[in-house]
C-alpha cells in the first residue's frame, strides 16, 4: 500500500541534498502518540520506504512557493499507512528544511501488478555483500572489509543474488512464515551507480547504491504476490531511511 501526500511550500526555498535523513524523520514525528513511535528503536525490519519529494517539473533545484509537490511513503504494512495517514490529516502542515509545507491532501492506494510491467528505482538500491560471500563472488578486496556496497566493477550475479535473497527474507519475517525462494527478477538495465553521504549520529558514512529499470513480460500468481510486497517494502536495504523506493510503469 502507498500513502500520497499532497504538498506547498509556504515560501520559496533551495533544496538541499541529501535529504533522506530530514524526511525519514518527518515520519518518525506523526508517528509520536501512536503504537509505532517506537519504530526507530527497532533494529531488524521496518517495512516502509519513501521517495523523494517531487512535482510535474523533473530535477528541479528549488522549492516554489505555493507549487504544488508530492511524497510517496509505501508499506506492506497497511495499519502503519492508516496510521500514518491520520496523523497527516490532523495537521495542516510540517516543517522540512525549515520550510513549512502546507498538507493539500492525503491519499492511501494500492498498486496492482499487471502482467507485463516495467519497474524503475526512483531512489538508489543499497545492497552490502558480506565477507562470508567474497569467495563465491570471485571478489578480492585490497584490504580487509566486513562487507562491501555493491557497484559495477563487482559480478551482477552477486546483486542479484543479495537482491532476491533480501526480498525472501524480509518476505519471510514479515508473514512469520516460510516460503521457497524462487528466481523473481527477469529482464535488467543497470542506469548508474550512485554515492550519497549520510551523517548518522555524528558520523559520516558513504553509501553506495544503483538505479535500475525492471523489465517482466509476464507475472505468475506467485511472483506477483512477492514482487507486490517487495516493492512496498523497497528494494535492498536501508529503505526506511528513503533507498530502494520503486515506482510501477505499466507496460
Amino acid at each position: 500500500m502507498r500513502l500520497l501526500l499532497d504538498i506547498k511550500p509556504q515560501k520559496e526555498e533551495k533544496v538541499i541534498f541529501p535529504y533522506f535523513l530530514q524526511l525519514q524523520g518527518v515520519i518518525y514525528h506523526f508517528l509520536q502518540g501512536t503504537s509505532y513511535q517506537k519504530l526507530h528503536q527497532k533494529k531488524s525490519y521496518k517495512f516502509f520506504c519513501f521517495s523523494n519529494i517531487f512535482s510535474s517539473k523533473e530535477n528541479f533545484k528549488v522549492f516554489k512557493k505555493d507549487r504544488l509537490y508530492h511524497w510517496i511513503i509505501s508499506s506492506p504494512n497497511e495499519n502503519f499507512l492508516k496510521t500514518l495517514a491520520r496523523k497527516f490529516l490532523k495537521k495542516e502542515s510540517f516543517n522540512f528544511q525549515k520550510i513549512p509545507f502546507k498538507i493539500e491532501g492525503v491519499r492511501l492506494f494500492k498498486v496492482k501488478l499487471k502482467k507485463r510491467l516495467k519497474l524503475i528505482s526512483s531512489t538508489p538500491i543499497i545492497l552490502r555483500i558480506p565477507k562470508e560471500k567474497f569467495k563465491e563472488y570471485e571478489i578480492s578486496p585490497p584490504r580487509e572489509y566486513n562487507y562491501l556496497f555493491w557497484r559495477p566493477q563487482y559480478p551482477f550475479e552477486a546483486f542479484l543474488k543479495q537482491l532476491e535473497a533480501n526480498i525472501f527474507k524480509k518476505y519471510k519475517t514479515f508473514h512469520q512464515k516460510e516460503i521457497k525462494e524462487f528466481p523473481i527478477f527477469q529482464r535488467f538495465i543497470f542506469k548508474k551507480s550512485v554515492s550519497i553521504p549520510l551523517k548518522i549520529h555524528g558520523k559520516e558514512t558513504l553509501y553506495i547504491g544503483s538505479l535500475w529499470e525492471f523489465h517482466f513480460d509476464f507475472l505468475d500468481k506467485k511472483t506477483k504476490n512477492i514482487l507486490e510486497f517487495a516493492i512496498d517494502c523497497g528494494l535492498g536495504e536501508a529503505n526506511s531511511k528513503g533507498f530502494g523506493f520503486v515506482n510501477v510503469e505499466k507496460r
